[in-house]
């Protein structure tokens, strides 16, 4: 397996979801996440 070399800090990110029926992405929540 390849590796690669990775440096920083990698902050997690919880997906936000939808409350529906198929459990859908929250997008806006997700942009907003990132974007802060």
């Amino acid at each position: 397996m390849k590796t690669s070399d990775i440096k920083g800090i990698i902050p997690p990110v919880i997906t936000p979801m939808n409350n529906d029926d198929e459990q859908t992405v929250n997008h806006e929540a997700l942009r907003q996440q990132v974007e802060r």
